[in-house]
């Protein structure tokens, strides 16, 4: 994600440390490590938003925590919540109008909140298990209406989350099988 100062923070996947790119505005730029990550696991996060305290908020995937990058003291930590190793949760993030950060499910039964400002995390409402195999959605995005659309991985629907209510729904989509 893009923060204040133009630098893009990459969530680390398999990667050790956190990713910094700085570009460059005649061309390319320069990449460093930022902080190690302290989870072994492969597959720690996947996704990050800007908070608007300022710190990079990360989904997690099989981590067993939310993390938390601070890129004024360029430093990792973690959030209180614990979900547990493993599980491929969330894959990720979308900044919602009211302060939190959204996660979006792969594998987890719900919609995550996570609350930057209070350190706190509540499972939104559920999402209908209507695929198979599991890794429901791939991604989502703020529309200007307020809702926000997730990206179907393996679902065969479309999800639309509502903030303002706290609910969710389905979408169904047709998929032009003529090639055209």
């Amino acid at each position: 994600c893009e923060i204040y100062d133009g630098r893009i923070i990459m969530a680390p996947n398999a990667a050790l440390n956190v990713g910094i790119f700085t570009p460059n505005p005649l061309g390319g730029g320069t990449f460093t490590s930022g902080p190690v990550i302290p989870e072994a696991n492969s597959a720690k996060y996947a996704g990050c938003s800007l908070g608007r305290n300022g710190k990079v908020i990360m989904a997690p995937f099989d981590a067993s925590r939310i993390g938390i990058y601070d890129p004024e003291l360029n430093t990792f930590s973690v959030g209180a919540y614990n979900f547990g190793l493993g599980g491929n949760k969330f894959v990720g993030t979308v900044p919602l109008p009211n302060g939190k950060i959204l996660f979006v499910p792969s594998v987890y039964p719900n919609v995550g909140l996570y609350d930057p400002e209070t350190d706190t995390y509540e499972d939104g409402p559920a999402i209908p298990v209507t695929w198979s195999p599991n890794h429901a959605y791939g991604g989502g995005t703020l529309l200007p209406n307020g809702l926000v659309i997730f990206t179907c991985s393996y679902s065969n629907q479309f999800g639309i989350y509502n903030y303002k209510d706290n609910s969710f729904s389905l979408m169904s989509f047709i998929v032009d099988k003529t090639g055209g």
